[in-house]
């Protein structure tokens, strides 16, 4: 949820950077609130404000509005990408006071790694002194530069707990969802305990992994009889990969394959209507094939998929795709 003072901050800034136009950028979850938010700013400021229509995506989607400044809501800066006239508002939140922490104790192993989306980044020292009173010891990854903060995961980039993986036996990720914590798993090969509080709900994520695997196996074994494939790359600066696109259609080629690479701002199945290839790989934001698949009348894949897919790589190194920060570890 956004609170009076977040609005009345935004209120602040305007006056304190005399900005005369302003476009507010809202995630999805809230849409709802969206015309309050800006009618209740309105009605704080002498300034145009603008309601940014179009989905956000994340911190790699940043509205490409002419306004002297842009708020950006839901989440953290990203460290490659900078953005002069863009205020990050993360809607950060605590934890409610409930029992959900004693009722994870008895999923997590000894040694547990901490992680969370950006809304319950806060709450990860608090947390693991928690633990650590209950015998529980506790660790904090440093993610890459794409990251914020120690410990934060996003839907492409699970280094934080990557730095981690060797030291620990579970992890515990904070905050709603399971896409987070599933990339953790399939990135770390370690159990992910889920305390969600937004359904006030403790969840281990097995049968979730095991559910995703076999409807992305599924896609790829619908995509084998592909002999032309499109490579789509997002032309958002948060998710250009057009040199990644570049390797996919040489890979392709080797393999007697045929390939277009398709530039995109937004990967719609509208945008790809009459496109006459027998299947798709996705460069953009890996949640595009993965949560977005039943909506394309064609398989879509991701890049590691394409690559298992042509025998380049083993189905037992399957991972989620992830967009690396410059500095990760594993950015090769």
């Amino acid at each position: 949820m956004i609170g009076d003072w977040e609005i009345q901050k935004m209120a602040d800034e305007i006056v304190r950077l005399k900005a005369k136009s302003v476009a507010i950028q809202f995630p999805d979850g809230l849409r709802k609130r969206m015309v309050d938010v800006v009618l209740e700013l309105k009605g704080k400021v002498d300034a145009n404000i603008y309601l940014w229509g179009d989905p956000c995506y994340g911190a790699c989607d940043i509205a490409d509005a002419p306004v002297d400044l842009i708020f950006h809501l839901g989440h953290a800066p990203l460290g490659h990408i900078e953005s002069k006239n863009v205020v990050y508002m993360e809607l950060q939140k605590e934890l409610p006071d409930t029992d959900l922490l004693e009722r994870a104790i008895p999923s997590l192993g000894e040694k547990t790694g901490l992680i969370s989306s950006v809304q319950y980044v806060p709450e990860l020292l608090r947390v693991r002194q928690s633990l650590t009173a209950k015998g529980v010891e506790a660790v904090i990854g440093e993610g890459d530069s794409r990251l914020s903060y120690p410990g934060q995961v996003l839907g492409c980039n699970f280094s934080s707990a990557r730095s981690v993986a060797n030291d620990v036996d579970s992890f515990l990720y904070l905050g709603g969802g399971n896409f987070h914590p599933i990339g953790v798993a399939l990135a770390t090969g370690k159990k992910v305990v889920v305390l969600d509080p937004e359904r006030d709900e403790v969840r281990d994520i097995d049968d979730a992994v095991d559910e995703m695997k076999r409807l992305r196996f599924a896609a790829m074994e619908i995509a084998r009889p592909a002999e032309t494939f499109g490579i789509i790359v997002s032309m958002k600066v948060g998710q250009n990969r057009l040199e990644l696109a570049n390797s996919l259609e040489e890979l392709l080629r080797e393999k007697g394959k045929r390939s277009v690479t398709i530039l995109l701002d937004y990967v719609t199945p509208e945008n790809l209507l009459g496109l006459d290839v027998d299947a798709l790989v996705s460069t953009a934001c890996p949640r595009v094939a993965v949560d977005e698949q039943a909506r394309f009348d064609k398989p879509i894949l991701t890049p590691t998929e394409l690559r298992i897919l042509l025998g380049d790589m083993e189905w037992d190194d399957y991972t989620l795709d992830e967009i690396l920060g410059s500095d990760s570890f594993n950015s090769a």
